[in-house]
């Protein structure tokens, strides 16, 4: 596979309305119908495999402030992978059950989303000792001194990039908690590739009983960092919750001026976009040689006026 893209629908989840492109003016035509409400991401068209299966991470984040940024992260992340063994071939593009890793994608065929909790694992879930144990798709050398600290580093820098965004709260300090569900898929290399956050990570009831056991550890973890948090004592880690960024917290007046960038930024992205509404308008500005660096070529200068 080279240069294939997914194509994500806006407002949805689990999967639902997301498509694998090859061809560039079949995307745009694609995004073009659905109002070009949607979000373009990369493929990894050389994903690291788990028994021949492409896989993701899923990494538990609780955040308890936005200012001072002060991030826990769930040192046991769990694996989903694709029901059926990794293809390339182009005809295996539209099959979701092996091109997505979404639990809710793999569930058998004609199992009921509401369904009581399996008694026996899920097939395509792998807990963290499975994935880098003996027969493991990860060494686990390799997990400690590459694979975890680059995705610590991922979620720090996401945390940091929103974090202007989010840090106005009422006086009397943190507001909220809020826990998030961050997805990371490996490419063959073992370079984890940050793919999304989810603000209503997946409880799982209807798991299996390992998997419902480590939302259980997970959330007695969050009722601690919780308690720590109100009685200020200023807890670093419980269970496997790690406290692993902190920030000082920023004054109101750098907070107001990183509105004000953000905002022109925003008109600016908008400025841009604004005349590629169809589909002819945006193939024509569409330039393949760019590749990964961007989708729009830059306007041709005017021709100089005629002579006498």
């Amino acid at each position: 596979l080279q240069n294939v893209w997914l194509l994500k629908e806006s407002g949805k989840n689990c999967g639902r309305g997301v498509e694998v492109w090859a061809h560039h003016e079949a995307l745009l035509r694609s995004a073009a119908s659905k109002g070009w409400n949607v979000l373009t991401q990369k493929y990894i068209e050389k994903p690291l495999l788990a028994g021949g299966r492409k896989f993701d991470l899923r990494v538990w984040v609780v955040v308890t402030s936005w200012n001072p940024l002060q991030v826990w992260v769930h040192d046991q992340p769990y694996a989903r992978l694709s029901k059926k063994v990794f293809s390339s071939a182009p005809e295996a593009w539209t099959d979701t059950s092996m091109h997505l890793t979404n639990r809710a994608v793999q569930k058998v065929d004609g199992e009921e989303e509401n369904a009581g909790p399996r008694h026996s694992d899920e097939p395509w879930i792998w807990l963290l000792p499975k994935l880098i144990g003996s027969g493991g798709a990860i060494p686990g050398a390799k997990w400690k001194e590459k694979v975890w600290p680059s995705i610590v580093g991922g979620i720090a820098a996401v945390a940091a990039a929103v974090q202007q965004d989010l840090a106005f709260e009422p006086e009397g300090g943190p507001a909220r908690l809020e826990l998030f569900g961050f997805d990371f898929i490996m490419d063959a290399s073992y370079h984890p590739w940050f793919l999304e956050a989810n603000s209503a990570p997946d409880m799982c009831p209807d798991a299996g009983p390992s998997l419902r056991n480590w939302v259980q550890d997970a959330c007695h973890g969050i009722a601690d960092i919780i308690e720590a948090t109100r009685a200020g004592t200023g807890l670093e880690e419980t269970g496997h919750w790690q406290r692993t960024i902190a920030s000082p917290k920023l004054s109101t007046h750098m907070l107001k001026a990183a509105s004000v960038q953000r905002t022109v930024e925003r008109r600016r992205l908008a400025s841009l976009l604004a005349p590629s509404r169809s589909y002819t308008d945006a193939v024509d500005r569409f330039n393949p040689a760019w590749g990964r660096r961007g989708l729009y070529k830059t306007p041709a200068p005017a021709a100089p006026p005629a002579g006498p």
